[in-house]
């Protein structure tokens, strides 16, 4: 897929899981989102409300079933993009992608609870 595909079906599964899975579908709790940019990553962090998941159950395989309703959304996260940190609650993922093009390649994040940014990463959100 291009880069801009995997993006797009990454953040959305991402967002889903927020929304549906951590939320509960509870409109008065919150998703937070943060995307810092830099020159060789784009990072985000999605954190929910929610009670967080199991780490046994972050890093999902293909469902047995691939005509299932639902299942896919964490093996596709993983698939879309070149990383995928939870926080240790697993209510806050945060993801990564190589940027296109040549640059010195900056090392990446390994946050024991939240995101770490690349020296100079840029922050664009809250």
């Amino acid at each position: 897929m291009s880069l801009r595909a995997d993006l797009r079906l990454g953040l959305q599964e991402v967002l889903v899981n927020a929304v549906c899975h951590g939320n509960a579908m509870e409109t008065a709790r919150l998703v937070r989102i943060r995307r810092v940019i830099s020159p060789d990553w784009f990072f985000w962090s999605v954190r929910d409300e929610g009670q967080g998941f199991p780490r046994s159950l972050r890093f999902a395989g293909l469902p047995d079933t691939l005509g299932a309703s639902h299942g896919r959304g964490l093996f596709l996260i993983q698939h879309c993009f070149d990383a995928v940190r939870w926080n240790s609650r697993g209510n806050m993922i945060l993801v990564a992608k190589r940027r296109p093009g040549p640059g010195p390649g900056s090392s990446l994040f390994d946050p024991p609870d939240g995101p770490a940014l690349p020296a100079g990463g840029q922050a664009t959100g809250a």
